[in-house]
């Protein structure tokens, strides 16, 4: 099934050319991954990141019920001190410039201070944009 308004390799289409890894300028999560710049994720492309926003159930859907325990690999694990559940507001900051670090099971990529920040919440069950 192809998505028109999609990016070309999240339609299912392959893609003409690559974008420039200097465009990885995205960070998206939580309120507290955006007050400590800290995040588990790396950063995505402007239209990657528009298409988690509107194309990830997770995200996109406010009650959307996630993968029963069975489901999820034994070796998945959440970093001491970070929350699992998800959040009620999101934020996307654009920054260029980050490092990451690699532990023993996770790496955790930290932006320099964003040059912008975008507020997404929850209206009758959808995300929207706030700020």
């Amino acid at each position: 099934m192809a998505y028109p308004d999609l990016p070309a390799s999240l339609a299912g289409r392959p893609r003409d050319e690559r974008l420039p890894v200097r465009l990885l300028d995205r960070f998206l999560g939580g309120p507290r991954s955006a007050a400590a710049r800290t995040y588990s994720d790396p950063p995505m492309h402007e239209p990657y990141a528009d298409a988690a926003l509107r194309s990830c159930p997770h995200i996109a859907i406010d009650h959307h019920r996630p993968a029963a325990d069975h489901r999820v690999d034994a070796s998945i694990s959440t970093p001491t001190g970070w929350q699992a559940d998800k959040p009620s507001i999101w934020q996307m900051g654009i920054e260029r410039s980050f490092r990451y670090e690699i532990g023993t099971e996770h790496v955790v990529f930290f932006p320099a201070p964003f040059k912008r920040l975008w507020t997404f919440g929850y209206d009758a069950g959808s995300l929207a944009e706030m700020s």
